[in-house]
């Protein structure tokens, strides 16, 4: 599985500045990293979006190729205050 968080950055469905994706493999449980705190912008909540997609992935880091295997999960909201 690969997890992708990102943080809303307008007003729009579409507005989101994805900044993590992370390969977890068959982990069911996942803590957001700390350095992701802070980052969404107060004036829309400090909303953060994330989704979920099972996927092959060859290589690590910025090599990273995720070949998704399903369509993603929905998008989910969580806010960190």
């Amino acid at each position: 599985y690969v997890v992708h968080i990102g943080v809303k950055v307008g007003p729009s469905t579409g507005d989101v500045d994805w900044r993590l994706t992370d390969a977890v493999g068959s982990q069911t449980s996942f803590f957001v990293p700390d350095w992701l705190f802070g980052q969404a912008p107060q004036e829309y909540g400090r909303a953060y979006l994330w989704y979920v997609e099972a996927a092959r992935v060859s290589g690590q880091g910025e090599q990273m190729t995720i070949h998704p295997v399903s369509p993603p999960s929905e998008t989910r909201t969580f806010f960190w205050k």
